[in-house]
This record gives structure tokens, C-alpha cells and sequence, in this order.
């Protein structure tokens, strides 16, 4: 089965051509040809249930568009992650696995929680949590009890980072429980992941930190012309490894010098308008011709005819390859905010530049689009590749 962006012209071809194919955004999407004539084909949501493989139909293409199939197919996800779990009648937890069972299911059912945040921390209590701590009796919790039962059993089989990530999931489930009354003491309110693995955890350092800019260029100027501009383009504008290989023609509009990334390609969930310099303009006319002369493609990072495009994987690794393990993608993110930030640039502009999540005041009280002043960042920082191209 084909694994495919979907577009309203390759539904037309795979009803046409009577192949069944999956969307690479949303990968339980199917999209099903109709074997009745006048009809073009049908979606449907694949998800399991009880253990059997199925799938729920979300309607007829194209009475139910695209973008509202993707919409139908991530709720229903959601609402059948949140099924797998029932709410707890227990008004009061004697055991860890009863309140670990309850906060699952807590969580699955709050709507302000994306399905990626569901899926990581259900992640963290089945595989993590759960099979360690859940016949533990919550009055017996205690610190060294933590150590011998659950950090030293996962010590030397997963990193200092995803230990944390479990202990912070678990603290909420008692903090959460404890608040509601549904125990009565909270043994972790005074425990600290600190206190059962002492050793900080460093953030990763940006592998081209110090460096001269002309330097970073030199980096990846000798690459193929994909990868070099995919570079190029997480360096000139910021953005994830995910928002630029997922770029497509259509997203650049160079009568309005914008570049929109929509909501499903960012890691926050909220769409992003960037400008576009005249410096810009010009690398994506470049390269265009370039892909031109081999590829005629919708994606600016088109696989094999053009039909799709790269995955951030596959990027993630064209990029450790060419560079020979020197640097990633997310480190000429790094490099590029350092940049702008020494050279004198506000914290804000950077930060909503870089997309990072508003903080609460911030989305209350804000809510321009800031174009004029990222205008301006964004001219002197192509300007400044551009010398050194």
C-alpha cells in the first residue's frame, strides 16, 4: 500500500488508476477508490480495537474535502485512544496502577491535549511506568523504594532525559490525584528527580556554536543542491527540520512576499507566516530552475518522480550523511537564533520567529502578526548570508 502526501489530483489518479493509498500526514488516513461508476472514493480511519484491525468510514470524496477527512480522521483517533481506557470508579486509589490507570485515561479525555501529547505520555505510563511501579501501595512510596524499583531496573537501558520525562508524568498523576482527593498524602510532592540521579543533564550543545557565519556557510556549500538548500532554508528563516522538507511551491506566494507554513507542519499546532527578503526570492528561483532540469515536483524536496516528498527522517539523515556527523538541521536553527540574539535582535521577535509556544500573557495580550519587524529581521539576516554565499 502506498504511503502518499495526499493531494485532490493524486485521489483523482489512485481512484482512476484503482489503488488503495495512505496519507503521510495523517498515516491512519485511507483513501479507498469506489467500485461504483460516478463515484471517485471513500476515506476511512484505520485504528485498532480489542486487539483486531479495522477501520471507520468518514465519508465520500469529494462531498467530504480533504482537509476535513485529515480533521474527522485525527478526532476519531482521539476519541478512540480515549475509549481504551475507562474512567475509574475507585474514589480511592490504594495502589500506583490504579492511579496510573485513572490519569491515562484522564488525559486521553482532556480536548486541550493534542493526540502526539496523549500518544507520549501513554507512552511514558505503559512502557515506563506501569510495569514497575503498578502493584506498588501508595502508602509504602518512598524515595528509596523509587531507586530500587524503577530507576535502577531502566538505569543503563534508556537515557537520563527519558527518565525524567517518566518522572515528571508520574509526579503529575500523584499531583493531579492528591489535588482531587482521590489519595491522601502525596509522597512525591518533596521528591525531585534530582535526588534519584544526582548527575545534571546537560542540554544538547549546538555543534557549530562559535564558529564564524562564513565558516557555518562553508559547512554544507559543497552538498547537492537539495540538501544544501534545505539547509539554507532552516539556516535563512529558522525552521524545524519538519515545517521546511514539508514545503510545497503553492506554500511561497512572491506577489505577497510570504511564506506560510500551515498549522500541520509545526511542532506547536499554530500556523506561521514568514516573509520572504528579496535575497530569498532569489534562492527559491534558483533552485527551482535547478530542480527543473530533473524533477518536476508540487514539493520543493520531491522523492523519486516528484509524486511525493521527503520525510524529516529521511532529511535528518541526507543531512548527518553529507555533513559526516558534523552538525543537524536543528543546529543552523540554533546557530541562526544565536546569531540574531547577539546581534542585538529583541528576545520576542526571535522567539516567534523560531515558533516556540506563546506563553499565556503572551496569547492574551498579543496577538499582531509582527510582519513589519520580522520583515526588517529577516532582510538583514538574508542580506548577511547572501555576502557570504
Amino acid at each position: 500500500m502506498k504511503h502518499i502526501r495526499f493531494t485532490d489530483s493524486l485521489l483523482r489518479q489512485a481512484s482512476n488508476e484503482r489503488f488503495i493509498c495512505r496519507d503521510i500526514i495523517v498515516p491512519q488516513l485511507q483513501f479507498r477508490p469506489a467500485k461504483l461508476h460516478g463515484k471517485v472514493g471513500y476515506f476511512h480511519c484505520l485504528y485498532s480495537e480489542g486487539g483486531v484491525s479495522t477501520s471507520k468510514a468518514l465519508g465520500e470524496y469529494p462531498i467530504v474535502n480533504l482537509q476535513e477527512a485529515r480533521k474527522q480522521a485525527r478526532k476519531w483517533l482521539v476519541e478512540q485512544h480515549a475509549t481504551r481506557y475507562k474512567v475509574s470508579s475507585v474514589e480511592r486509589f490504594s495502589c500506583v496502577g490504579e492511579l496510573l490507570d485513572w490519569y491515562q485515561s484522564n488525559i486521553a479525555q482532556q480536548k486541550l491535549n493534542s493526540f502526539r501529547t496523549i500518544k507520549n505520555k501513554s507512552h511514558r505510563v505503559e512502557k515506563l511506568l506501569r510495569p514497575y511501579l503498578s502493584d506498588i501501595e501508595i502508602s509504602n512510596c518512598s524515595s528509596q523504594l523509587f531507586d530500587k524499583a524503577w530507576l535502577r531496573p531502566l538505569n543503563d537501558r534508556f537515557s537520563p532525559s527519558t527518565l525524567r520525562g517518566a518522572f515528571q508524568t508520574l509526579k503529575a498523576a500523584f499531583k493531579q490525584a492528591h489535588g482531587l482527593r482521590y489519595i491522601d498524602e502525596n509522597p512525591l510532592s518533596d521528591l525531585y528527580f534530582t535526588m534519584l540521579l544526582p548527575a545534571s543533564i546537560e542540554p544538547k550543545k549546538a555543534a557549530l556554536a562559535g564558529l564564524p557565519l562564513n565558516e557555518v556557510i562553508k559547512q554544507f556549500q559543497h552538498f547537492s543542491p537539495p540538501d544544501r538548500f534545505l539547509c539554507l532554508l532552516c539556516l535563512g528563516f529558522l525552521t524545524r527540520n519538519t515545517e521546511t522538507v514539508m514545503a510545497r511551491w503553492r506554500d511561497f506566494d512572491t506577489k505577497n512576499k510570504s511564506w506560510s507554513i500551515p498549522e500541520g507542519h509545526t511542532k506547536t499546532g499554530s500556523a506561521l507566516i514568514l516573509p520572504l527578503s528579496t535575497h530569498s526570492l532569489k534562492w527559491l528561483s534558483d533552485y527551482k530552475r535547478q530542480q527543473r532540469r530533473y524533477c518536476r515536483s508540487r514539493f520543493l524536496f520531491p522523492v523519486k518522480q516528484g509524486r511525493s516528498g521527503w520525510s524529516s527522517s529521511y532529511a535528518a539523515q541526507r543531512i548527518m550523511k553529507a555533513s559526516k556527523g558534523k552538525f543537524t538541521l536543528h543546529d543552523l536553527r540554533k546557530y541562526g537564533s544565536t546569531y540574531l540574539r547577539d546581534s542585538g535582535v529583541d528576545y520576542y521577535l526571535v522567539e516567534r520567529l523560531l515558533n516556540h509556544k506563546k506563553t499565556h500573557l503572551d496569547s492574551t495580550y498579543i496577538h499582531t502578526t509582527l510582519r513589519k519587524p520580522l520583515m526588517e529581521i529577516i532582510k538583514y539576516w538574508h542580506s548577511k548570508l547572501d555576502d557570504t554565499l
